[in-house]
């Protein structure tokens, strides 16, 4: 496996880096992880950061996916994902849609210390 998870303390948010490329066991394996480190630390937000990664599950399993880690998390847990626009539009676009579906305060970001900057609860810049 090609990730990541860890508490940043100076944002309050347990923190998730794909890395390479992004199968389906992968995405399950790290979301879980994920939402443990989350919860554990009691968390603003989790993030999930895939700037250096290319993801090659199918779309309806990112969906199933991200409703996991939704229901995992506990209520209130801000979910941003980072991601470069032009690699990862369709699965930030399904991410948020399914985000929103289900009640939770997610946004999709291109720059990681914005997408910090919302979990601590700072305003999305215009």
């Amino acid at each position: 496996m090609t990730y990541t998870v860890a508490y940043q303390s100076a944002h309050r948010s347990a923190e998730l880096t794909h890395h390479e490329k992004v199968d389906l066991q992968e995405i399950h394996e790290s979301r879980q992880e994920l939402a443990r480190v989350a919860n554990a630390n009691s968390t603003r937000g989790a993030l999930i950061n895939i700037l250096d990664s290319e993801i090659v599950a199918a779309p309806v399993d990112i969906i199933d996916n991200v409703r996991g880690l939704i229901e995992e998390l506990k209520p209130g847990c801000r979910l941003a994902f980072v991601a470069v626009p032009e690699a990862q539009e369709v699965i930030s676009m399904v991410v948020t849609t399914v985000a929103h579906g289900h009640g939770a305060k997610v946004m999709g970001f291109a720059d990681l210390d914005e997408a910090r900057s919302w979990i601590r609860g700072a305003s999305r810049p215009a």
